[in-house]
């Protein structure tokens, strides 16, 4: 029996070999049967694929020729597809000229037309001159409408708009003094100014129940001049007939803004 501290000899272990199995070679056969198997599983993923791609394209699809095709396919497809796309091209450019031409020329159109009527050049009914009243977006006073009349008006001076009466749309071009007109004028505390001027020679100012003033000269009663308490503006009404022109200068709301 062995005590603490001795050394006990142990017996040798014997090694157990693992036995080797040999890998069996496959044969030729095989080798080919194998082969085939992976090019038919090759195959069908890329059979499998083309036909995913051929499902996302479009039923039509424009393609130019490629350069390093054969020279032949090349023109002939090349004589092809060129007439389509010149065809396309002078297409888009005759439809963005035409666009821009239209544009430009309604607009110069437009423009003319405007310009014409705010000249006095141009007989408007009660509708086109309203219209045309509200495009100058400044105050313009008249005597209101006339039966079969017609109407110019006249712009073209800073601070000074006429209206003038056409009776049955005639005249346009006639600039005697046998017409209706009503001007209006830019003034700085037109009431004050209108009252003062009784006090010239010759001169009648005095106000109505209404609150205006309306002032004339004795010499030339077919020139009345109107203006209102806190208005900015002097209105001159003319008429061949002096009497005429006063009633209208002193009639209630005769005299009024063009709306």
């Amino acid at each position: 029996m062995a005590k603490i501290n001795e050394t006990v000899e142990e017996a040798p272990k014997k090694r157990v070999r693992k036995k080797v199995v040999p890998i069996p070679t496959p044969t030729l056969e095989e080798v080919s049967v194998v082969n085939v198997e992976s090019k038919k599983i090759e195959n069908d993923m890329v059979l499998n694929i083309k036909s995913r791609a051929e499902l996302r394209r479009p039923a039509i699809k424009f393609e130019l020729p490629k350069v390093d095709e054969d020279p032949k396919v090349f023109i002939e497809k090349l004589k092809i597809q060129l007439p389509i796309l010149l065809i396309l091209v002078v297409l888009l450019t005759a439809g963005l000229t035409f666009t821009i031409t239209k544009q430009f020329q309604q607009d110069v159109v437009d423009q003319t037309s405007f310009i014409a009527k705010i000249s006095g050049g141009v007989a408007l009914t009660e509708a086109d001159l309203k219209e045309v009243v509200s495009q100058l977006k400044t105050s313009v006073y008249w005597a209101g409408p006339m039966d079969g009349a017609k109407y110019t008006i006249n712009a073209t001076t800073p601070g000074q708009t006429y209206v003038r009466y056409l009776p049955n749309g005639e005249g346009v071009n006639d600039l005697s003094a046998k017409y209706r007109v009503i001007g209006t004028y830019d003034e700085k505390d037109a009431y004050t100014a209108t009252l003062a001027a009784g006090n010239e020679a010759n001169a009648v100012s005095f106000t109505t129940p209404e609150g205006s003033v309306v002032h004339y000269n004795k010499s030339a009663q077919s020139n009345v001049y109107v203006a209102f308490q806190g208005k900015n503006y002097q209105i001159e009404v003319f008429d061949p007939s002096s009497k005429t022109a006063i009633a209208l200068a002193t009639e209630a709301n005769k005299i009024r803004l063009i709306k």
